[in-house]
């Protein structure tokens, strides 16, 4: 039985990060990472030539930030988003309202890293197709 491999793409302007998160994830049987972008100009070209089923976005970028982008983004291409950010000042209430599916915050030391990718896979893999998706987050 072959599953259905979401595809996702990264926005984030960390290099380290963006790489980092997509080996992660590429280890995941029901995710392929088809894309990372380091801001949203870049993403906004690939998610209309990739048609990813889900997007993580940073809330914080150079250019625009991601609840910026979300809200554009959604009015042309409603796609689940998961936003993240490092930045504790900003919560799930700020990217809902922005549009997105779900947020998470970073991780701030590398031993939570794995947990946070895990939690993250979980959660693309059950995104349905739709812009709002409730999402429960449990360790």
């Amino acid at each position: 039985m072959s599953i259905n491999k979401k595809k996702l793409i990264i926005v984030d302007d960390s290099r380290l990060f963006r790489e980092a998160l997509a080996q992660k994830l590429s280890e995941s049987h029901s995710i392929e990472v088809i894309g990372t972008a380091s801001d949203a100009f870049e993403a906004k070209d690939m998610v209309f030539e990739l048609k990813p089923d889900v997007m993580i976005i940073d809330v914080e970028m150079p250019k625009m930030n991601g609840f910026e982008f979300v809200k554009e983004l959604m009015s042309q291409y409603p796609v689940p988003c998961i936003m993240v950010t490092s930045n504790e000042n900003f919560s799930e209430a700020d990217a809902k309202k922005a549009g997105a599916a779900d947020f998470m915050h970073k991780p701030s030391r590398n031993n939570e890293f794995i947990t946070f990718a895990s939690i993250i896979a979980t959660n693309a893999s059950n995104m349905l197709g739709c812009s709002f998706v409730e999402v429960e987050m449990s360790l």
